[in-house]
């Protein structure tokens, strides 16, 4: 709690400079054949300021005689076991000394973008345009830090030498000396990542033929893409030479894609009883990328006006999302996560869960496994190019819209039903080790991602020692529920008065990790109803304007959530009998008032949020 943390950002600095320029014309002589362009340049520099700790596991006969303090064996005395400093000849111990040390930060990305086309008409009896434009994007950023360099650190894990200055010297325990030990052990390093796209698209729209009930309309085009990254991190990075931060290798990589696409708008039926109007919308797209794979995609949206007060509409389609660049060439980053934060296996003796304590024990894992508190994991993350299929989805809707000619009033439900396949995640470090240990067939899928210490590891028995959490595909994940949309307009002698309110049903969010079978009694979750994934959520506005002058009442709903479902309310933690879990996050309703008086040049907008200063559930 020392007075320079005053200093620390709250709001990081930002600056942006933007240059936008536009221009077209229209070749009379091509018979109307107009072009246009437009130019834009962005940059934008951000900086902060912060503080973190610098805890270095430190000791040894040289520094003992360096900073003269007696007892302590070091690193690189061959005599010194730096894991049981008791056995050394030289009795010592190692020590950790906290120290404030400073954490900066910047950004500064220059972003360019130009696009340019033309476009006319054809001298055809019926009416057809075709438009062709291309455009490239780049975007050039570099971000720098100043951070710890653990080859100079005087870490016995990862320095052999004594360090260069005194860790328990009051100025620099205290931060009034820091810049002695920035000098010592600190560096300046800064990454730089480049994304660029090549876009070209042909296209020709026009009428086909006539039908009874209108004129058929179509759109028809070419598509081509070329997109690539390279993201160079500093080189104490990309040799893991940095001191409680993660490490980054290169991540570089290109893709490209050609596509084809046709729509057709056919309106079928206009003016018959129960058929004012009926009109069907479909599309199609095919492609073929570098790395992806080809396929295909198509979509249909059938409306129908049944009365003019009445109208149905429905959709059904499929889609395709080829791996993202960093998805798919991210190069391999490193993490640290707490033991007791991600093993469901410390404790175990006291666990409820069947699954849990038969699993655990099948491992030799003691009842009593403490996971070394303080300890960590180390997290790798990558991308998969290799590995990594594209996602494909199937989507559903179908709907009412009442309008009823008695009143200013909109009314829409709709149902709607989601289906992702091979979906691109990265699981998470605690769900890959949870669904190890919670499956009822052991060993799964989620026990190969990671790895344990044997029990006679000195630096941590039994302890996780990686875990693999790189991009991969989810088997499934599906989404259904409903969507309420209401509008309401009233004119009063008072003034207009609008009521609107939306809202969201969510009835099920499965998400199949793998295969089923793979997995089992842990490869399928429904999330609805969980903590994070409310099963219901509504918005509701009403707004009076008179005049000038607009009253405006809103109000956010989140309905009651819990992972009962997933974990036992009433638990052992660590021998405190009675100790429970809050798995319950009650529902909540928030109200916001504003008031608005605006004029044709200016306004003004006085407005408190959490009116009735509701307390999130904690």
């Amino acid at each position: 709690n020392f007075d320079f943390l005053g200093s620390e950002s709250a709001i990081n600095r930002t600056e942006r400079v933007s240059i936008y320029a536009t221009a077209d014309y229209e070749f009379d002589f091509l018979g109307g054949v107009t072009w246009d362009a437009d130019f834009l340049y962005t940059n934008r520099k951000t900086e902060s300021e912060g503080w973190r700790q610098f805890f270095p596991l430190y000791g040894g006969a040289q520094a003992a005689a360096l900073f003269d303090f007696a007892g302590y064996a070091y690193a690189n005395d061959p005599t010194f076991n730096p894991v049981d400093p008791a056995t050394s000849p030289v009795q010592g111990q190692l020590t950790q000394p906290v120290m404030p040390y400073p954490s900066n930060s910047s950004i500064d990305v220059d972003f360019y973008y130009l696009t340019t086309g033309l476009q006319g008409e054809l001298p055809t009896s019926r009416y057809w345009a075709w438009q062709t434009y291309a455009s490239y994007s780049y975007s050039d950023g570099d971000y720098s830090n100043n951070a710890i360099l653990a080859s100079r650190s005087g870490d016995v894990r990862f320095d052999l030498n004594p360090p260069t200055v005194d860790y328990f010297s009051p100025g620099i325990l205290n931060g009034d000396d820091m810049s002695s030990l920035v000098d010592a052990v600190g560096i300046n390093q800064t990454g730089n990542t480049v994304y660029d796209q090549l876009q070209w698209t042909g296209l020709i729209t026009g009428d086909l033929f006539d039908l009874p009930a209108g004129t058929v309309g179509t759109a028809l085009g070419i598509e081509y893409r070329e997109f690539s990254i390279d993201d160079q991190p500093p080189e104490a990075s990309r040799n893991g030479d940095l001191w409680g931060q993660s490490s980054a290798i290169a991540t570089k990589g290109e893709n490209d894609v050609w596509e084809a696409f046709v729509e057709a708008q056919i309106p079928i039926i206009r003016g018959v009883t129960a058929i004012e109007d009926l009109t069907l919308n479909v599309s199609y797209r095919a492609f073929d990328y570098d790395k992806g794979g080809s396929d295909s995609v198509w979509k249909a949206g059938l409306n129908w006006t049944v009365t003019p007060e009445i109208r149905a509409r429905a959709t059904a389609g499929t889609s395709f999302r080829a791996p993202a660049l960093f998805e798919q060439f991210l190069g391999n980053q490193t993490g640290f996560l707490g033991q007791t934060g991600i093993d469901p296996c410390i404790d175990w003796g006291e666990s409820t869960n069947d699954n849990i304590r038969a699993n655990c024990a099948a491992e030799g894992i003691p009842p009593d496994y403490t996971g070394l508190p303080g300890s960590s994991a180390t997290i790798i993350s990558g991308g998969g190019v290799e590995n990594l299929e594209s996602e494909t989805s199937d989507a559903y809707t179908f709907g009412f819209v009442w309008t009823p000619a008695f009143a200013d009033l909109s009314v829409a439900i709709d149902y709607f039903n989601f289906e992702v396949n091979n979906q691109i995640a990265q699981l998470g470090a605690s769900n890959i080790v949870g669904g190890c240990y919670l499956g009822s067939n052991f060993p799964n899928s989620f026990c190969d991602l990671f790895t344990r210490n044997p029990g006679t590891d000195p630096s941590g028995p039994y302890n996780i020692d990686t875990v693999n959490d790189s991009y991969v595909n989810v088997n499934e994940q599906s989404v259904a529920g409903v969507d309420l949309t209401v509008l309401w307009n009233q004119d009063f002698d008072f003034g207009t008065l609008t009521v609107e309110a939306q809202s969201t049903y969510v009835r099920e969010n499965v998400q199949r990790l793998f295969d089923l079978g793979e997995v089992e009694g842990f490869d399928e979750v429904d999330f609805a109803g969980r903590i994070g994934s409310p099963e219901l959520v509504g918005n509701f506005r009403t707004s009076l304007s008179r005049g000038d002058w607009r009253y405006t009442w809103s109000m956010q709903y989140v309905s009651e959530t819990d992972n009962k479902d997933i974990a036992n309310e009433e638990f052992t933690y660590f021998g405190f009998e009675g100790a429970r879990r809050d798995i319950t996050m009650s529902s909540v309703l928030y109200h916001n008032f504003s008031v608005l008086y605006e004029t044709a040049s200016w306004g003004v907008l006085l407005g408190i949020n959490n009116l009735l200063d509701e307390k999130p559930d904690l």
